[in-house]
C-alpha cells in the first residue's frame, strides 16, 4: 500500500484577535499552583487546550496546546505536571508542562477507533480512563504510557461521560444508549447496569461518599443512583431542557448543573429543593467548582457553546432554597472571533472569510496578510459578506485549485499536498513581484518562502535559488503543522523550521525546496487553433503553425504577439496591432488560455478556436 500523503499547513491568524478560544469551550480543569494563584486548563471546538493563570489580580494566558487536529472533548490533570486531553481526532495526549503550566512535550495515546469523548483519572493506581464514540471505556497506565485494560463489552452505543473514584475501584460510565454502568477495573465482567433515563446520558458524577452516582442527560432529569443497592434514589425535574453539565460541592450535599438553555441549577440532595443559581446565556458545556486556598469563597467556572469563560463567586451559604440568581461574575475570559465561513475567490489568490462577529476578511494566501477588512455596520443583521462573495465571484478567471482551506481552528489554514499544490502557475506580475512576463508554480514558490528558513541551514547548502520568494508575513507569525491521516507530526513556527531535521520534512517539499524537482498531477497544457477573424483580410498562419499546445496559464497578449511573429510582412512594415477573438468575442490581452477556454468557448472535448485581427480604429470600432 502507498504511504499516506503529509500535508503542510500554514495556519494564518488575524494579528487583531485576542488570545481566546475561537469556539465553545467544551471542557475545564484546575491545579493550585500555591501563593494564591490557580492553573485554569480549557478545552476548546477549536483544536486547542489553553492555559491561563487565575488569582485575584486577574488572569493572564500562559500558552497554548493545539496539537490536537479536531474538537477537544474533555481535559483531566493526572498530577501536578502530566495533563491529559482528548479529542475527536481519537487520540488522548499527555502532555508534560512546567510549573508554571507551559507545556513542554506531548506524547499521543492512540487505541481509539472512533471520537474520544470524555477522561477520568483514578489517583491511588495511575489509571487514566478514556471512552468515546467507539463504545469502550479503556484504561491506560499513565506512568508506563501503554494500555492497562478494556471495559470490554457494556454499552451499545457512543459513550459520552466518564467518572471514576480515586482508588480506581470504580469507574462510571453514560452513553447515548441512556445507560449509565458502573464496573470495576479490576474485575470488567461485573459491571452494573443503572438504567432509567429515556435519552442520552449527558453528565456522570460520583459522590464524594463513593457510593452514589448522579447523572444527567437529554430527558431533562437528574438521576441520583445508590451503586450498592443498584437503585435510583431520586428524579429530579426542573430542567426545561437538556441537562449537559454536573458538579457538586465539596461535602457532596448539593448538586449544580447546566443545561442547553444556559442555565445553571443548584439541587439539594437531602430534600430535592432547587433554584436557578445563575443564567450563562448559552449552553453549558462544563461546570467546574473551585475552593479558595485561603478560606474565601469558593467559585464556579462556567464554560458553554461561547468562547467566552466565566467565573462566578458562589455564596458563603450555599443552598437550595430558593433566593435571587447571581448577577456578576468575578473573571471573564474573552474569546476571539472564529471564521464560520470562507470562500476562496476564483484567482486561487485570495479568500473571504467571515467571523462570529460577522466581521468579513479578504486574505491573500500569497502573503499571508489581510489584504482588506469589511467591519459588520451598526443595524445590519446580514454583514457585509454575502453582498461580496456575490460580487467577486463576478470575475471571470479560471485558475486551478491548489491548495485546501480548513477553518477548523478558528483561524485560516491553507493546506498544501502533493496532488493539487503544483497545478496552478501565474505571471510575477499578478503577485506584485518583478519580471512581468515569467512565470512561476504558486504552490512551488509559496513552499520554498515557507520553508526558506530550513532551506538555508542545510549542509551541503543547495544551489542558489533564483526566482524571488513571496513577500509572505514574518514567518516566526506563521504556524506550521505537518500531518498524516490526521495526525500532527510536526508543529512549529516558519522560522523554527531552521532546526528541524530533513527526517520530519515530506519528501515532496524537500525535493521541491532542495532541488527544484516537483510535478503537477493536473495537465497544464491546453490545445487551439489560429484564424483569421472574418471581418480582417489577414492571411492565413503557415500550415503547422496554425495549430498550437501552450500552457493553459498563458495570457492573450502572448499568443496575439506570436501570430505577429509569424504573419508574413516586410522587413519596413511596422508590424500590425493584433487582438485575440473567440465565438466573437474581443478576449483581453491580460486574461488567460485557461480563462477564455472555461468561459468564452464552453464547447469541452474540442479543441479551441481563436481568431486574430487588427485592432479597429475608433471610427471602425
Amino acid at each position: 500500500m502507498p504511504e499516506p500523503k503529509m500535508v503542510v499547513t500554514a495556519v494564518l491568524e488575524d494579528p487583531q484577535a485576542s488570545v481566546g478560544h475561537r469556539y465553545g469551550v467544551n471542557a475545564l480543569a484546575t491545579r493550585h499552583s500555591g501563593e494564591g494563584h490557580t492553573n485554569l486548563f480549557s478545552a476548546g471546538r477549536d483544536g486547542t487546550v489553553r492555559c491561563w493563570d487565575v488569582s485575584a489580580e486577574g488572569v493572564a494566558s500562559v500558552g497554548c496546546m493545539d496539537d490536537h487536529a479536531d474538537w477537544v472533548n474533555d481535559v483531566v490533570c493526572v498530577h501536578d505536571e502530566i495533563l491529559a486531553s482528548c479529542s475527536s481526532d481519537c487520540t488522548i495526549k499527555l502532555w508534560s508542562t512546567r510549573a508554571d503550566s507551559r507545556p513542554v512535550e506531548c506524547e499521543t495515546l492512540r487505541q481509539h477507533t472512533d471520537y474520544v469523548k470524555a477522561l477520568a483519572y483514578c489517583r491511588e493506581p495511575q489509571l487514566l480512563a478514556s471512552a468515546g464514540c467507539d463504545c469502550d471505556v479503556l484504561l491506560w497506565d499513565v506512568a508506563a504510557r501503554t494500555l492497562a485494560s478494556s471495559s470490554g463489552e457494556g454499552h451499545s452505543d457512543s459513550i459520552y461521560c466518564l467518572a471514576a473514584s480515586t482508588s480506581g475501584s470504580l469507574v462510571v460510565s453514560g452513553s447515548v444508549d441512556t445507560d449509565v454502568r458502573v464496573w470495576d477495573p479490576r474485575s470488567p465482567e461485573s459491571g452494573l447496569r443503572l438504567a432509567g433515563h429515556a435519552d442520552v446520558v449527558r453528565a456522570v458524577l460520583l459522590l464524594p461518599d463513593g457510593k452514589r452516582v448522579v447523572s444527567c442527560g437529554s430527558d431533562r432529569t437528574l438521576r441520583l443512583w445508590h451503586v450498592g443497592e443498584q437503585r435510583c434514589e431520586a428524579v429530579w425535574t426542573d430542567h426545561s431542557d437538556s441537562v449537559y453539565s454536573l458538579q457538586t460541592d465539596p461535602t457532596g450535599t448539593h448538586i449544580l448543573s447546566g443545561d442547553r438553555s444556559g442555565s445553571v441549577r443548584l439541587t439539594s440532595i437531602h430534600d430535592g429543593s432547587s433554584h436557578e443559581l445563575l443564567h450563562a446565556g448559552a449552553a453549558v458545556q462544563k461546570l467546574l467548582w473551585e475552593d479558595s486556598e485561603e478560606g474565601g469563597a469558593s467559585q464556579l467556572w462556567v464554560a458553554t457553546t461561547q468562547s467566552d469563560l466565566t467565573c462566578w463567586r458562589l455564596p458563603s451559604n450555599l443552598s437550595a432554597a430558593r433566593q435571587s440568581p447571581l448577577a456578576e461574575h468575578v473573571h471573564t475570559i474573552p474569546g476571539a472571533a472564529g471564521i464560520r465561513r470562507f470562500e476562496v475567490l476564483p484567482t486561487r489568490l485570495a479568500v473571504l472569510t467571515e467571523d462570529t462577529s460577522g466581521e468579513a476578511l479578504l486574505w491573500d494566501v500569497c502573503t499571508g496578510r489581510v489584504r482588506h477588512r469589511y467591519a459588520k455596520a451598526a443595524g445590519d443583521a446580514k454583514g457585509p459578506y454575502n453582498k461580496l462573495v456575490r460580487e467577486l465571484r463576478k470575475e471571470r478567471v479560471a485558475v486551478p485549485h491548489w491548495f485546501s482551506v480548513s477553518t477548523r481552528s478558528g483561524g485560516l489554514e491553507v493546506s498544501l499536498d502533493a496532488d493539487l499544490c503544483f497545478n496552478a502557475e501565474v505571471y510575477l506580475s499578478d503577485l506584485g513581484l518583478e519580471d512581468r512576463d515569467l512565470r512561476v508554480n504558486l504552490g512551488e514558490r509559496l513552499l520554498a518562502t515557507l520553508f526558506n528558513s530550513w532551506r538555508e541551514a542545510q549542509n551541503p547548502p543547495p544551489a542558489k535559488d533564483t526566482l524571488p520568494l513571496l513577500s509572505y508575513r514574518p514567518l516566526s507569525e506563521v504556524p506550521i503543522r505537518v500531518s498524516q491521516q490526521g495526525v500532527v507530526i510536526l508543529k512549529c513556527t516558519a522560522e523554527e523550521l531552521s532546526q528541524v531535521s530533513a527526517k520530519c520534512i515530506p519528501p515532496w517539499v524537500s525535493q521541491c525546496v532542495l532541488k527544484g524537482i516537483f510535478s503537477p498531477r493536473e495537465s497544464s497544457k491546453l490545445s487551439f487553433f489560429l484564424s483569421p477573424h472574418a471581418s480582417d483580410d489577414l492571411p492565413t498562419l503557415p500550415y503547422g503553425l496554425n495549430k498550437l499546445s501552450a500552457s493553459k496559464f498563458l495570457k492573450v497578449h502572448k499568443v496575439a504577439a506570436y501570430v505577429v511573429s509569424k504573419l508574413p510582412h516586410d522587413e519596413e512594415e511596422t508590424p500590425p496591432e493584433l487582438q485575440l477573438m473567440c465565438n466573437d468575442q474581443q478576449l483581453p490581452g491580460e486574461m488567460s488560455l485557461a480563462t477564455v477556454f472555461s468561459f468564452l468557448w464552453k464547447t469541452p472535448g474540442e479543441d479551441m478556436q481563436l481568431q486574430y485581427r487588427r485592432v479597429p480604429h475608433e471610427t471602425e470600432a
